[in-house]
């Protein structure tokens, strides 16, 4: 196995891994002693960059990360968030002195540690100047509290702003960046990369594989779910434990089967599949449409289902996406309504994104339904329905602090 390189965080001399190892699961469907294995695998792989945030899980992550870490405290880059809601009060989230400052503190009480390496905004906060943020980051560096600081879901326009207001002050400029950029989103190549590159910073994408859904250039791979029934009328969906890979062009390979075994070795229930790239269009077309309207209307899905002017609209989206899919060579072969008789079948239960949302978990709301659009605009399939769930996902992204406004 190849030895694992590293990478300097912009120009701060810290070496972290070219791996991070995300927690954002830990302390929820991911359990601390599954979690302390994962750990313990890639800090012997060489994986030296373990990313959280106080908001993931409410911080049970936090508190589970700081566990699995502690025996070694000193190999671990670690890095935190802050600024997304954590209570109900309007002082328990943004980026005023006092949150930063008390975030902090609650975070280092969770991970059981004196200091974070990196702690990262996790959102802009307008009513904040600049400047207030900057000093407050300093002073926490000052005291030991912090080595460093990041930012994550800014515009490129905001890069240039921060780096003037810390030395307006007197404070260290941050050190990475941390965009939502993978292939199913490349537009922080058009400006942010670039302001990234031209002020110092680092860059630690997030979601790198989009939760599983492209990854075709290398090999196909699809995340698919299980279920359980621990009560009636309760169905709980168990993600992340059943993976479908595949050659993107269906043939077999040797890598594939390597890959599968080791994937196997790991724990995982891996299929090997000779159509790909038709078992992601197949999970992104069941996906696409149930998810963000049930995240966006707190409804379960039985409840979209059986309103029927939603279960239309859901229906005509659907439609829209398997014209898409058989301009690309991956016919499905299920009607929407035929998908939404199964679905129905389950009983009462909430989608994952709904999940998500309640439990305060980051969400990519809108960027299931880019994709499908994005890919009608470049077959030239008409998307009106589409359209108007993605302006309503974008639209609940910003109205719910997800990501900045465009006014931020």
């Amino acid at each position: 196995m190849a030895a694992m390189r590293y990478r300097t965080l912009g120009r701060s001399g810290l070496k972290v891994s070219e791996l991070c190892l995300g927690t954002m699961m830990f302390g929820g469907p991911t359990e601390q002693a599954e979690a302390q294995r994962i750990a313990d695998n890639a800090a012997d792989l060489g994986v030296n960059f373990i990313d959280t945030a106080n908001v993931y899980e409410q911080g049970r992550s936090e508190e589970v990360t700081g566990r699995i870490i502690k025996a070694r405290r000193n190999h671990w880059i670690l890095a935190s968030k802050l600024a997304q809601p954590m209570g109900p009060g309007p002082n328990d989230r943004g980026l005023s002195r006092r949150h930063m400052i008390e975030a902090v503190d609650a975070s280092l009480k969770r991970l059981g540690t004196d200091h974070i390496d990196i702690e990262y905004i996790h959102r802009v906060d307008p009513s904040v100047p600049w400047e207030s943020v900057a000093e407050t980051f300093g002073d926490l560096i000052r005291t030991g509290k912090l080595r460093y600081w990041g930012l994550s879901n800014v515009r490129a326009w905001h890069i240039p702003v921060i780096d003037t207001a810390c030395r307006a002050v007197g404070a260290p400029t941050p050190i990475v960046l941390q965009p939502y950029y993978n292939l199913m989103n490349r537009m922080p190549e058009v400006e942010v990369l670039p302001a990234a590159r031209a002020f110092g910073l680092g860059v630690a994408s997030y979601s790198p594989i989009a939760r599983g859904i492209p990854a075709a250039h290398v090999v196909g791979c699809v995340v698919h779910a299980s279920t359980s029934t621990p009560e009636p009328g309760l169905v709980q969906h168990h993600m992340g434990g059943g993976l479908i890979i595949g050659e993107p062009d269906g043939t077999a390979s040797a890598r594939v089967e390597r890959i599968a075994a080791l994937l196997a070795q790991a724990g995982f229930d891996v299929t090997a599949s000779r159509a790909i790239r038709h078992d992601i269009w197949y999970k992104l077309w069941g996906n696409m449409t149930m998810n963000p309207v049930s995240a966006i209307t707190g409804a379960t899905v039985d409840r979209i289902l059986d309103d029927p002017l939603v279960r239309r609209f859901c229906s005509d989206a659907m439609d829209e996406a398997a014209r898409i899919g058989r301009e690309l060579g991956c016919a499905i072969d299920q009607s929407a309504e035929d998908r939404h008789a199964v679905t129905r079948k389950l009983g009462v239960f909430k989608s994952s994104m709904l999940q998500d949302a309640q439990a305060g978990r980051p969400l990519e709301l809108d960027a299931i339904v880019a994709v499908v659009r994005e890919l009608g605009q470049k077959v030239g399939v008409p998307t009106p329905n589409i359209d108007a769930l993605f302006g309503l996902a974008r639209l609940y992204g910003r109205a719910h602090g997800l990501y900045p406004d465009v006014s931020a």
